[in-house]
């Protein structure tokens, strides 16, 4: 046994059957001295024998007798479909035996890219609401999905729909003003008994032209921000304001002194992108959001957040709030 010698034992990737997509070409390499190795070298690739691409590659360090991957520094994507040869050296610092540095020529085929996954369904939707039942109302569903940027172009569109309270307040206009509290079998019988199966394009031409004029861009009905707020009648109420507030991307407090009953944001006209409203885990992708302001859109939310602090959060860059709330005296 050597002090120093690693070995070059099988490619990982691609594999010997790869769909035509891009790949991060690697080799499996087994440490068969006495010392922790980290094993250097490149991989190149030949199509009828003419060589078409080549990458270093760089494994972790790997202990006496293990094995570990030495992964391409750089992406290739086959140019086109059919056979191709890999073949690579690597080895270690002070490696004392060359033979089996090498990687043997290894064939690859490259086969047709794999297909596009079927449309979403609503019988997706349910099952990314995992345990939501029927009965569920719709703060439970909102609590239930949560954005996936990965996901195709039909999933984003039920992330849009369903996944902040701000768009839930949209649905809710979209089947006849039901309230926020609606269970999921009054909206099912809103749609005219559209079937689970039923595709989004589907749903959406049965309730898509209920939308009032009222709503704003991404969903909810605008406030007009010089809109007085009712007073209590029988209790002396105050307004207490946080002025204009600059906020970032990550989620912030607002520090109201009092306990409130009615939380009033705005979303300051000159902003250059969206304000998500929520919860103490508030992203700049719009998790854990009660509602998406735009530019110049308002809400009003009865909360009480002497517990629980309502949080805001720009989707990005810097962007201004106007913040403010009724107060009770004393409470």
């Amino acid at each position: 046994m050597y002090d120093f010698d690693v070995a070059a034992v099988a490619l990982t990737s691609p594999p010997s059957e790869a769909p035509l997509q891009a790949y991060r070409p690697a080799v499996m390499v087994l440490n068969n001295g006495v010392h922790d190795a980290i094993a250097t070298g490149y991989l190149n690739i030949y199509s009828a024998g003419l060589l078409i691409f080549t990458t270093t590659v760089l494994s972790p360090t790997i202990t006496p007798g293990a094995t570990g991957i030495a992964i391409g520094a750089d992406t290739w994507t086959p140019p086109a479909q059919g056979p191709y040869v890999i073949f690579g050296v690597v080895s270690c610092d002070k490696d004392q035996y060359e033979p089996d540095n090498h990687l043997a020529p290894t064939t690859i085929t490259v086969t047709p890219p794999p297909s596009p996954p079927p449309p979403k369904t609503l019988d997706d939707i349910y099952d990314k609401l995992g345990t939501v039942s029927s009965e569920a109302t719709l703060l439970a569903v909102a609590a239930k999905v949560t954005p996936d940027p990965s996901t195709d172009a039909t999933q984003k569109q039920v992330r849009d729909t369903v996944a902040t309270e701000a768009t839930l307040a949209a649905l809710k206009l979209k089947t006849d003003n039901l309230a926020l509290e609606s269970t999921l079998a009054e909206i099912k019988a809103d749609t005219d008994g559209l079937s689970t199966e039923s595709t989004l394009t589907a749903v959406d031409d049965k309730i898509g032209t209920r939308l009032p004029a009222a709503l704003g861009t991404h969903g909810g009905v605008k406030v007009d921000p010089t809109s007085a707020i009712e007073a209590l009648t029988t209790i002396p109420s105050l307004l207490e304001c946080l002025g204009i507030i600059p906020i970032t991307n990550s989620a912030t407090p607002l520090g109201f002194a009092s306990k409130t009953r009615t939380i009033v944001v705005t979303s300051h006209p000159a902003n250059t992108d969206l304000v998500f409203v929520g919860q103490e885990f508030l992203t700049a992708a719009g998790d854990h959001a009660l509602t998406v302001l735009s530019p110049g859109d308002s809400v009003a939310l009865d909360y009480d957040d002497s517990t629980d602090a309502i949080y805001v959060c720009a989707a990005s860059g810097s962007q201004n709030i106007i913040a403010a709330c009724t107060v009770i005296p004393g409470a």
